[in-house]
């Protein structure tokens, strides 16, 4: 007989319901196709405290996931992928800041839409008629070693044409808020100071303040504003090699596996 590993209940984040079988009660729930999705404490060989799956009429799993905190987010219901169909939303944390993973799955026809990992949150919102999530992607997070300070690389993304795509240009007012926002920090004498560096520069406010302006640029689809910001404010023994390290980073990002950007 299996026995379950007990432990006190965990959040996942506001938007979600949070594990219920932590707490010591199971979730169970028939879903609009006869498939039954269950949150439940974890079989105690598995290594993480929480397991949800996701069970077709015949009990065969459409989606299975093993974390220490998982809930049903408060998106699911909505449209999310543009069928005209609701879609269901499942969001779970490895617990404290980092990190969390989403699967989003369709019930018209079962299948799984996309299965995201971030150290950030994803916020559902609806923008012009659409489904939009919004995050930042945490590939930057402590960026060439710093730990108290991480600059924002914002991050829109959409369905279209049956899979999800990178919205982020359609979005740069929001981007220049956050350009306009970081660049009133840095007055030229800091600016001076920071760019005499011969190392890599700091301190970490300026440094994450100073490529938030660049990656705002970059993830906005403004990459030539984006490398002159960066030749613009960044020390130039440090600029060529401080690239390569964004393009690196960015390229292994949440944006990895989204080829196409949204079409217009």
């Amino acid at each position: 007989m299996r026995t379950h590993l007990k432990t006190k209940p965990q959040k996942v984040t506001d938007h979600s319901s949070g594990c219920h079988g932590l707490d010591g009660g199971e979730v169970h729930k028939v879903l609009g196709n006869g498939y039954v999705l269950n949150i439940r404490p974890a079989p105690s060989e598995m290594e993480a405290l929480c397991f949800v799956d996701v069970l077709d009429t015949s009990g065969h799993a459409l989606f299975e996931l093993n974390e220490f905190a998982i809930g049903l987010h408060d998106a699911t219901g909505k449209d999310i992928d543009g069928d005209s169909h609701p879609d269901l939303v499942i969001e779970a944390t490895t617990g404290g800041h980092c990190c969390f993973t989403y699967a989003i799955l369709s019930l018209t026809p079962p299948k799984i839409l996309a299965r995201i990992r971030n150290e950030y949150p994803i916020d559902f919102s609806e923008k012009a008629g659409k489904i939009v999530l919004t995050t930042r992607d945490g590939a930057f997070d402590y960026f060439q070693g710093f730990y108290s300070a991480s600059p924002r690389a914002d991050v829109f993304l959409r369905f279209e044409g049956g899979g999800l795509r990178d919205a982020s240009s359609d979005f740069r007012e929001e981007y220049d808020r956050q350009i306009a926002e970081a660049r009133a920090k840095l007055t030229q004498p800091v600016l001076d100071r920071f760019r005499a560096s011969t190392s890599v520069p700091g301190p970490a406010e300026i440094h994450a303040v100073v490529l938030t302006v660049v990656l705002e640029y970059l993830y906005s689809g403004r990459d030539q504003q984006a490398w002159q910001a960066l030749a613009d404010m960044w020390p130039p023994a440090n600029l060529e090699h401080t690239r390569k390290m964004i393009t690196d980073a960015k390229a292994r990002g949440i944006l990895a596996p989204i080829i196409h950007p949204a079409p217009p």
